[in-house]
């Protein structure tokens, strides 16, 4: 909830532990109820996210998908982990556009000519 209304993301690693394991939260635990794994796990993917962290997301979310691959709260999950790769990757090829279209073009056909970064053809 602070992640995703406040993007509180120092208070819920504060509650959550900062190595973001279940474990390292409840030391004195052993036995864990699969709710609460789920759930845990799910805010730590929905955290790291959050934190642009994307390889450690999909790391807690390999813990759900060994436990419960099939369970609503893994799935969304995935969900959340797909649009975050997904927006990624068209921030990377908008980036990449963008540089294309900034780097310097030699032109040597006296036909050619540049017009806003991209090259025009006279044709005779």
């Amino acid at each position: 909830m602070l992640i995703q209304k406040n993007k509180d993301t120092a208070a819920a690693r504060r509650l959550l532990g900062e190595r973001l394991l279940l474990h390292d939260l409840c030391p004195e635990r052993k036995v864990f109820h699969i709710s609460e794994v789920l759930n845990y796990y799910q805010a730590a993917v929905l955290l790291l996210l959050e934190e642009e962290n994307i390889e450690a997301a999909e790391e807690r979310h390999g813990i759900l998908l060994a436990i419960a691959p099939e369970h609503a709260i893994t799935e969304s999950a995935t969900n959340f982990i797909l649009s975050k790769r997904m927006i990624a990757n068209m921030q990377r090829m908008k980036e990449e556009q963008r540089n294309k279209c900034n780097a310097k073009t030699h032109v040597t056909d006296p036909f050619a000519t540049i017009y806003a970064g991209k090259i025009c053809v006279t044709l005779r």
